[in-house]
């Protein structure tokens, strides 16, 4: 749901029979993959509701953490005693090992039973969403995956919408690449066949622990609305970490749609940063900030006065990604963040619908900020690009009713690279991305990562001015082919989140 989530299983027998309940919990996950923990919950104002139905007889854990280990996670273990007696106790982990008894016990068992002739535990129990507790785990809007049983073999996928180039239709650019015409795929990072540049506005993506998206009742997407086809990439990573000779197994997604249009079109809007070695994570870093912006100029010329909807949104960067959050402001006021995952996840990426809908009107300005570490790399950086050792810094938000609206920024990379000290380089295009070859001076001559990985001396003056500017700089805005400055707003009034421990709880 709204955290991470360690789920445990532990069996002793125990016999208490009580009749079948019924379930009016608005949620439900099945963790393990094969029916024998499933998990229902809702939130209530400032407070959570699990039940939990469990295939044993004996004592059952749920837990909560920060990475889906023992270590940091906050567990509650109950069940029913041979008596007919129930119990419930609030623990926290401090490693692979027995878990410690709180001080203060936060977790309420609220009902525990068997289920009669199934051999099925019930629980059912709440907790405040922040106890302000340090031996507890705060439940927020964050990334949600079991820690168990994910699908095997299929990591993540992204489809993309296709746009061709000027001098082309849809039809001449893409035809030839799809299923239909005997095409079956390519691989994505060395490919010199697919048209993947034309391909780069993310529609959806899917990851391990990731659901299906609906929409509301009176939304749709529309597809199939021009005289000529429309055509998507899907874009699938597959995983084998055990490097399995022979696997064979299908993967995919299923898009559904219906003949009756519903009264309101769906958008789609890609925001945050362009993809480009202007995005350059300096070595070593354990919080290093970019961001990418969607200016109020671009919202005054593009939206209509009512301005338009978000009902959901996505996340998406690399393995470096660490923090997102999709920032939204209007005038110099920071409002209410449209989105946040302070526990970044690249393996576990998933649309979230909101929990409430939010209103952009024109001339808000919408930015997404990305915090990265680079610790993983052992003293390289991390350029901008599609690969997953690469990074990206962006957002989508889905939204009614559609806009002509289309927002990136990017740094000046003319100016990036000066400030590395290069005079002149050339490009090389590759499927998916312009490679930069370094000209002149003839000392830093070459590839530029390889100036920035092992020519280049990163001085921590160079540092300081460097992550300023890279975060509070001057960039550029794309909206509709017009091309301007921006960054954050002068004066910036910061949204601050509610604080929860200022209040006590009853």
């Amino acid at each position: 749901m709204l955290a991470k989530i360690l789920t445990l299983l532990l069996f002793t027998g125990l016999l208490h029979i009580f009749p079948p309940c019924s379930s009016i919990y608005m949620n439900e996950e099945t963790l393990d993959g094969e029916g024998k923990y499933v998990l229902r919950w809702d939130v209530v104002e400032d407070r959570i509701e699990f039940e939990v139905v469990a295939g044993t007889l004996g004592f059952v854990g749920f837990g909560i953490s920060p990475s889906g280990r023992m270590t940091g996670a906050d567990i509650f273990i109950a069940g029913v005693r041979p008596d007919g007696s129930t119990y419930g106790l609030d623990f926290h982990a401090t490693g692979q090992t027995t878990p410690v008894l709180d001080t203060q016990q936060d977790w309420r068992l609220l009902e525990a039973y068997v289920l009669s002739g199934e051999n099925k535990t019930v629980l059912k129990f709440s907790r405040f969403l922040n106890t302000c507790n340090e031996q507890d785990f705060a439940i927020g809007f964050d990334t949600l995956l079991p820690s168990f049983h994910s699908i095997q073999h299929t990591h993540h996928f992204v489809v993309y919408s296709c746009q061709a180039p000027p001098h082309q239709t849809d039809e001449e650019a893409f035809d030839r690449f799809t299923y239909t015409n005997g095409v079956i795929g390519d691989h994505c990072s060395t490919t010199q066949y697919f048209p993947i540049a034309q391909c780069d506005s993310i529609v959806y993506t899917w990851a391990k622990g990731g659901k299906m998206m609906i929409f509301p009742e009176d939304v749709g997407f529309p597809i199939g609305e021009t005289p000529t086809a429309q055509y998507y990439m899907v874009e699938v990573h597959y995983d084998n970490p055990h490097l399995l000779e022979g696997a064979f197994f299908e993967t995919g997604l299923v898009m559904y749609y219906t003949p009756e249009l519903r009264s309101v079109d769906a958008g789609i809007l890609g925001i945050g940063q362009s993809v480009d070695i202007s995005l350059t994570i300096p070595p070593n870093q354990d919080a290093f900030k970019v961001v990418g912006h969607c200016s109020p100029q671009c919202t005054h010329e593009t939206l209509e006065p009512e301005g338009i909807t978000v009902f959901a949104s996505m996340l998406h960067s690399h393995k470096s990604g660490r923090k997102m959050k999709t920032r939204h402001f209007r005038g110099n006021i920071e409002l209410p963040w449209i989105d946040f995952d302070t526990q970044y996840d690249f393996n576990f990426q998933q649309n979230k619908v909101l929990l409430e809908t939010r209103q952009i009107l024109p001339g808000d300005q919408l930015s997404v900020e990305c915090t990265y570490s680079s610790i993983w790399r052992k003293g390289k950086p991390v350029i901008g690009g599609r690969s997953t050792y690469e990074e990206m810094c962006q957002g989508v938000l889905w939204y009614y009713p559609r806009s002509r609206l289309e927002c990136m920024s990017r740094y000046d990379v003319d100016t990036h690279l000066a400030d590395f000290g290069v005079e002149t380089y050339h490009t090389v295009q590759l499927a998916a991305s312009l490679r930069y070859i370094v000209d002149t001076p003839i000392s830093i001559a070459g590839d530029y990562y390889d100036l920035v990985a092992s020519k280049f001396n990163w001085t921590e003056d160079f540092l300081r001015v460097y992550k300023d500017e890279r975060l509070n700089g001057y960039q550029i805005s794309e909206c509709g082919g017009k091309l301007r400055p921006t960054r954050y707003p002068e004066n910036l009034v910061d949204y601050v989140p509610k604080d929860e421990c200022g209040m006590e709880k009853t």
